[in-house]
């Protein structure tokens, strides 16, 4: 008997309530955790001001629970989002006039992140949005070399997304068009997604919090407890916290800081062999080789995040990599050209979601500029630039 390894339609539509539950128990997490961090900041401004190394300490001892509970919030809010996405794009198959505005329906009501940059200029330190003004995954982002991959974010401008008064939003245009029972299937699930999204964010600013907390924390321990400087950061969190007292660690950490070095500076192979001896993915052979990572073939101009979309014509998206500038853009952008990445990297997936061609790796990304005539090619890989002017 041959199977396809697929669930039947019935199946996974009967998933949907269960992942709901799962997902409305998940907002009750997130809010708690939200809670919970914010005394956690004021437990670590208090400690870092008397230079209490047994607050810093208590600091450590009860983010580290927390961090997995945000984490562990994360993954699956984001998981659910995109089993709901698929299945949305499936109802408007069959609900005429409502296919293909779903960037536009789907937008979450409210972001966790406008309250954040609203909490930048809050005075005093560890406020609630004082991450946002470092990177936001390198906790040592002042030491070498994860400096090298920091990624600040600058502050949106006042009244950006602002909608001038009398203009009707996509959405709204929409809604207005569709009959009443379609109308409120359709809003119906766009706002359910939208407030996972929205869960999603939330999690994640959770966790960038839990994060700044040990961007600050550790430093100041590591120096009441004088630790080598350039080691810290090589240690986990567990054997931090021993590292004053069982100096050997110190020497693993050590250990560790050179091999990842040389890991960082050695250049990446465009597959991983995993099967042979330890050490064969890293050489000084390896070669970093633009491919395409989602299929399609488009010419268009360059555009970068800090760009205005043009208002007509086809354009390709220009990045180093993915981050949180550029995945809103998705939607709006015919083709994706990165300097790094890979066939599962984040960008590659978004790409093949959204259905638009995708090339990783081009190591010459940099060097292009707005308003470039570009072709690429999603599945060969192969790059063409006619230079602007």
């Amino acid at each position: 008997m041959r199977s396809h390894g697929r669930e039947g339609a019935v199946r996974r539509y009967a998933a949907i309530p269960r992942m709901l539950r799962v997902w409305g128990r998940l907002n009750q997490t997130i809010n708690r955790l939200e809670e919970e961090v914010t005394v956690l900041e004021d437990l670590a401004r208090r400690a870092v001001g008397r230079g209490s190394e047994a607050g810093m300490y208590e600091v450590l001892l009860r983010a580290e629970p927390m961090l997995a509970d945000g984490w562990a919030a994360h993954i699956v809010t984001t998981s659910c989002v995109v089993p709901m996405t698929v299945a949305q794009r499936e109802l408007h198959r069959r609900v005429p006039g409502a296919g293909g505005a779903e960037a536009w329906l789907n937008r979450p009501r409210e972001l966790v992140w406008s309250r954040m940059y609203d909490a930048v200029g809050t005075p005093g330190d560890f406020a609630p949005g004082e991450f946002l003004g470092s990177s936001f995954y390198e906790v040592a982002d002042a030491d070498d070399p994860w400096q090298r991959f920091v990624v600040r974010h600058s502050s949106p401008a006042t009244g950006a997304g602002a909608r001038p008064d009398g203009v009707l939003e996509l959405d709204e245009a929409l809604w207005g068009m569709l009959p009443p029972v379609r109308r409120r299937l359709v809003q119906g699930t766009a706002r359910m997604i939208g407030d996972m999204m929205a869960a999603r964010e939330h999690s994640k600013s959770v966790v960038m919090r839990l994060l700044h907390l040990h961007r600050r924390i550790l430093p100041e321990l590591a120096a009441a407890w004088r630790l080598p400087g350039g080691r810290w950061p090589y240690l986990t969190i567990e054997e931090f916290r021993r590292a004053h007292r069982e100096p050997g660690l110190l020497e693993h950490a050590e250990q560790r800081r050179e091999e990842c070095l040389r890991a960082v500076d050695a250049p990446m192979p465009e597959h991983l062999d995993l099967t042979g001896a330890v050490g064969v993915p890293w050489g000084a052979e390896a070669r970093r080789l633009a491919r395409g990572v989602s299929p399609g073939r488009v010419t268009g101009v360059v555009v970068t995040s800090a760009d205005d979309m043009p208002e007509d014509g086809p354009c390709v998206l220009v990045c180093a990599s993915a981050d949180a500038d550029v995945a809103p853009l998705l939607g709006f952008v015919d083709g994706v050209l990165t300097q790094r990445g890979s066939e599962m990297s984040h960008i590659a997936i978004l790409a093949r979601e959204h259905r638009i061609p995708a090339v990783v790796g081009y190591a010459d990304a940099a060097a292009l500029r707005t308003g470039d005539m570009i072709t690429i090619d999603g599945r060969s890989g192969d790059v063409h630039v006619e230079p602007a002017g």
